[in-house]
């Protein structure tokens, strides 16, 4: 499913087209996948339901690259490298998350944080940087450990 015109004409050109959807199947897709994108929906709880029921029993869904606000650095800083202020409609954390699916009846089978191994981290360097932040001397915000989440459920 692609909702970016731009994406969905570019799809169109090598002949991709997006016709079996989350909101127009029941019991269809063995896996769903929001990477990166969760945090930009404007209706991020409908589209988690509607995966459920678009998924076939068992399926999977994926939620990833997904900020997670109950990290560190966004505690102290109230803001996360992979969050946009403009484009954001749902800030989620780990905690959200896994409370959402399980109402949804989804089973958590995995939570992990990459950061170590991940080509972002450079800890000693974001450890500084993240030290100079907290006294003023750093502005930018931080990669650090924990700040981005993926999850993965199972109906």
């Amino acid at each position: 499913m692609e909702i970016n015109k731009f994406a969905i004409t570019k799809a169109k050109k090598a002949n991709i087209y997006f016709n079996n959807n989350i909101l127009n199947k029941k019991n269809f897709f063995d896996v769903v996948i929001f990477r990166g994108t969760i945090q930009h929906i404007e209706e991020p709880f409908f589209y988690l339901k509607s995966s459920y029921k678009a998924l076939k029993k068992g399926g999977l869904i994926f939620l990833l690259a997904t900020p997670n606000i109950n990290s560190l650095h966004y505690k102290i800083y109230n803001d996360l490298p992979a969050l946009d202020k403009k484009r954001n409609f749902f800030l989620p954390s780990d905690v959200i998350i896994k409370n959402i699916m399980k109402i949804y009846k989804f089973k958590l089978l995995d939570c992990h944080y990459p950061y170590f191994g991940s080509g972002y981290n450079f800890f000693l360097k974001d450890f500084i940087f993240f030290i100079l932040k907290i006294f003023g001397f750093y502005k930018k915000n931080v990669t650090f450990p924990g700040n981005m989440m993926n999850l993965v459920f199972k109906k």
